[in-house]
C-alpha cells in the first residue's frame, strides 16, 4: 500500500480548502443564452431573378443583439393560389428557376443550432424579415434546438410591375421653408394606389457622399443659399395592389434621375426610397426653368458659381467660360500637348486646358490659329455649335428648320437643326433662334445639362 507524503497530504488538504471558498456557480452547469428573436434580411421575389438563399441574420436575445452558430437552409415554393398550410399546392422550386408574374411564392427557412453551444431558441421565438413579422401561417415547428417556420409569402399571381416613378414638388428657393415645398404630382398609376407619402429634406455643406454628413431639416427649417440638399422620399402602396414595385422601376424626381445619396435606393415589392439633391444660389430661384440644370453643374463641379452663393445667370457666358464648362462636364480630360499658337491664352488661366483640349477634339478652332478670344461674349449659335461638334456633328434629319433667322448657307445651320431636334434649346420663341444674342450662363450649363442628361425636362 503507497503511503501519502505529508508534502502530498497538505496540498490536498488546500485544493479542498480553495474550492470550498469558491461559489457554487463556477461548478454549476454552463448558463444556456436563449434566441428569441432574429432581424432577417433576404431579397423579395422580383419577376426574373433568382431566388435569394442566403440571407443576413441578426440573432437576438432579450434586447440584445448575439453571436450564434446557426445553420440555416432556405427553401422556395410556389403556388397558383397561394392558400397557406395547404403544402399540396405548393411546389419546390427548382435550382436556378427564376420567379414568375402569375404566382404566389413561399420563403421558408429552417434554424438548427450546432451541438455543443450553449443556446437554444427560446418557445417565444419570433423572427422579423426585412423589418416585418414573419409570416406564420403554415404553423411552426419547434424544438428548442430547431426551429422551422414559412417566415414570407409574396404575392406576384396578378400582379404588374411599376416601370417608372416620377414623383415631382415645388424645388425650393432660398428664404422657402420646408414646409412650403409641397409634392405637387405622382405618375400614375402609382399616386390611385398609394398607402403613403412623406418626404424628409437634409442639408450639407459639401454634396459628401457620407450620409452622416447631412443634417436633417425640421419643417420650420429654411432654406439658404450656399448648400446642398436632399429629400428622403418615401412611399408604399396598398397592400392590396395589383402593381409592385421592382429593383428595375426606374425612379425620378422633377423627371430626373434620382441618385443614391443616402446609400442604395431601397425598393420592394410595396415600397420604395428615393432621393435627389440640389445646390441652392441666392440667384438663382425654384421656379426658374434653369433651376435643376445650375443645381446639376454645381453638384458635378461643371462650374460653382461667382461664389458659394452667387451664380450670375444672366450674365453673358464667355467662350473661355463655355468650352471650360463642356471640358469639366467631360470629365476635364488631359489634353495630349501642353503648346498652343493662341497668343491670348495664358498657361496659368483657369481655361488653358479647356481651350486646348477643345481644339484636341476640333470643338472649336478659334478665330485664327493665333486668337482665341477668350473674354468675348460666347453667341447662342457658337454655342450649340460646340455641343454638335462635341457629339460628333451628327446630322438632323426628318426634320423641318422653323428658325427664320437660321440659314442653310451659316456654319452653324446643322447645329441649330440638332440642337432643335433633340430638345436642348427651341429657340427665344417659335420661330426665332437668335444667332448672335450672347448666351447667358444659365442657357450655357441648361444646354449641357439637356445633351448630357436627355434633353427638356419635366
Amino acid at each position: 500500500m503507497k503511503i501519502i507524503s505529508k508534502r502530498m497530504l497538505c496540498a490536498i488538504m488546500t485544493l479542498v480548502m480553495v474550492a470550498a471558498l469558491l461559489p457554487a456557480s463556477v461548478f454549476a452547469d454552463p448558463v444556456t443564452t436563449h434566441i428569441t428573436g432574429a432581424d432577417i434580411a433576404i431579397a423579395e421575389p422580383e419577376v426574373e431573378d433568382l431566388p435569394d438563399t442566403d440571407p443576413v441574420i441578426t440573432w437576438i436575445s432579450g434586447d440584445e443583439d448575439i453571436e450564434a452558430e446557426v445553420n440555416t437552409t432556405v427553401y422556395w415554393y410556389k403556388s397558383e393560389t397561394g392558400t397557406p398550410g395547404v403544402s399540396i399546392e405548393w411546389q419546390e422550386m427548382a435550382e436556378n428557376e427564376a420567379f414568375e408574374e402569375g404566382y404566389y411564392y413561399c420563403c421558408w427557412m429552417d434554424f438548427e443550432i450546432e451541438d455543443g453551444n450553449d443556446i437554444d431558441f427560446d418557445e417565444s421565438f419570433a423572427p422579423k424579415v426585412n423589418g416585418k413579422d414573419s409570416d406564420t401561417s403554415w404553423g411552426e415547428c419547434y424544438k428548442s434546438a430547431l426551429f422551422s417556420v414559412a417566415v414570407a409569402i409574396y404575392d406576384l399571381s396578378d400582379a404588374e410591375m411599376i416601370k417608372a416613378v416620377n414623383i415631382k414638388f415645388a424645388r425650393p428657393s432660398a428664404g422657402d421653408t420646408v414646409s412650403s415645398v409641397a409634392v405637387t404630382a405622382v405618375t400614375d398609376p402609382i399616386q390611385s394606389d398609394m398607402e403613403k407619402l412623406s418626404v424628409g429634406w437634409f442639408r450639407c455643406e459639401t454634396n459628401s457622399d457620407s450620409s452622416k454628413d447631412w443634417v436633417k431639416m425640421s419643417s420650420s427649417d429654411k432654406f439658404e443659399a450656399g448648400y446642398f440638399y436632399a429629400p428622403d422620399i418615401y412611399y408604399d402602396l396598398n397592400e392590396d395592389s395589383e402593381y409592385y414595385i421592382s429593383k428595375n422601376t426606374e425612379g425620378f424626381v422633377n423627371s430626373r434621375a434620382t441618385e443614391t445619396k443616402f446609400g442604395e435606393l431601397r425598393k420592394s415589392a410595396k415600397e420604395a426610397y428615393l432621393s435627389q439633391t440640389f445646390y441652392i444660389f441666392e440667384d438663382v430661384s425654384g421656379d426658374s426653368y434653369y433651376f435643376d440644370a445650375v443645381s446639376w453643374a454645381a453638384k458635378t463641379n461643371v462650374t460653382t458659381g461667382y461664389t458659394t452663393t452667387l451664380f450670375g445667370p444672366d450674365d453673358a457666358c464667355t467662350r473661355a467660360q463655355v468650352v471650360t464648362f463642356l471640358w469639366r462636364a467631360a470629365g476635364s480630360p488631359e489634353p495630349t500637348t501642353l503648346a498652343t499658337t493662341f497668343t491670348d491664352i495664358a498657361e496659368d488661366s483657369y481655361y488653358y486646358k479647356a481651350v486646348l483640349w477643345a481644339v484636341e477634339k476640333g470643338i472649336t478652332t478659334g478665330y485664327t490659329t493665333e486668337s482665341f478670344g477668350p473674354e468675348d461674349p460666347c453667341t447662342r449659335s457658337q454655342v450649340v455649335t460646340f455641343l454638335w461638334r462635341y457629339e460628333g456633328r451628327q446630322t438632323a434629319t426628318e426634320i423641318s428648320n422653323p428658325f427664320t433667322d437660321v440659314t442653310s448657307d451659316k456654319y452653324y445651320y446643322d447645329a441649330v437643326l440638332w440642337a432643335y431636334k433633340n430638345g436642348i434649346t427651341t429657340g427665344v420663341d417659335s420661330t426665332t433662334f437668335a444667332v448672335d444674342v450672347p448666351c447667358s450662363r444659365a442657357q450655357i450649363v441648361t444646354f449641357i445639362d439637356r445633351d448630357l442628361n436627355g434633353g427638356i425636362k419635366g
